[in-house]
């Protein structure tokens, strides 16, 4: 019986790479062109061209985004490309693995948009797989989208459709975004959630408040239906639209208590009922500790059950 035997990847591209040396020096003097152009610009439109604040603005905004660009292209080249062995490398899965070559990530988008990381691959036949040292070193992200990109992304969606994520980013900082890949952020952030609440310490003792505070409320929020409904004109007696489902949200803190008089609740209430400042102004309200806010589609028990976790 024949055994396939194991084949290396192939080289990122068949021409000889620029040095480190090479990649930093011509990442300062592009940063030098950019500074420049960019004062060229500021110079030009307040001595010579009849320009508008607002066109000023736009130019240099665009101006600064290809020059943090750069500035992140330089930061890479002076980090080089992660090789931590001439020869070879123990992986974090304890196996020797032999230097193999300089692959390119080229997927990297960042939000000046997308740059390339080489970086220093070890591999050798009949391993599970590669190892690159510098994606551990630098925390790239898994997908082609930087944290920060992911974090802009996931903000600009919390209130909006996918597609007009993308139109904002576009319009914003001039990346294009791919709206099935904002979903993809979304869906992984929302995944994250439990861990990232395990893997915060708990509030400190000394700073907490003298009273623990759980509220919870419920929101309805339109939900896309897994399967397309059947046309009717009109719904059956008693039946629901069933377009909605209950977003509940849940907080958990502590508070020092605010104690007030019956006087000082009615002065802060107007004979319009409007609220007023007290007279005298009491002293500030304490501030919630240690507060955890949740959200679950899963129901009011789901959402008991994390308050009490919480």
């Amino acid at each position: 019986m024949k055994t396939q035997a194991s084949v290396a990847p192939a080289p990122d591209s068949a021409h000889k790479p620029p040095t480190q040396s090479q990649r930093i020096l011509a990442a300062e003097e592009k940063a030098g062109e950019c500074f420049d152009a960019l004062l060229s610009l500021v110079q030009d439109s307040a001595l010579r061209e009849n320009r508008e604040l607002h066109e000023v603005e736009r130019g240099v905004l665009e101006q600064l985004l290809r020059l943090g660009r750069t500035l992140v292209e330089l930061f890479v080249a002076e980090k080089g490309p992660g090789r931590v062995g001439e020869r070879e490398a123990i992986s974090p899965a304890g196996e020797a693995l032999p230097y193999h070559s300089i692959k390119v990530r080229r997927s990297y988008l960042s939000i000046f948009g997308s740059i390339a990381i080489p970086r220093a691959y070890y591999w050798k036949p009949g391993a599970k797989k590669g190892w690159c040292p510098l994606d551990a070193e630098l925390n790239l992200p898994e997908q082609r989208y930087s944290y920060l990109l992911q974090e802009w992304g996931t903000l600009l969606g919390v209130d909006g459709s996918f597609e007009k994520v993308t139109a904002r980013l576009d319009t914003l900082i001039g990346v294009k975004v791919w709206s099935q890949g904002v979903r993809t952020v979304g869906r992984s952030a929302g995944s994250a959630v439990q861990a990232f609440y395990e893997q915060k310490p708990p509030p400190n003792p000394s700073e907490e408040g003298e009273l623990l505070v759980a509220t919870l409320d419920g929101k309805g929020v339109p939900i896309r239906p897994a399967e397309p409904r059947e046309r009717r004109l009109r719904l059956r007696s008693g039946e629901k639209p069933n377009k909605k489902k209950e977003a509940v949200v849940s907080a958990v803190y502590s508070v020092d208590r605010y104690v007030r008089t019956p006087d000082d609740v009615i002065r802060e209430i107007s004979d319009l009922g409007f609220v007023v400042k007290p007279d005298p102004a009491p002293p500030p309200r304490p501030r919630p500790q240690g507060k955890r806010v949740r959200a679950t589609l899963l129901g009011k028990d789901a959402a008991f059950a994390e308050a009490r976790l919480s």
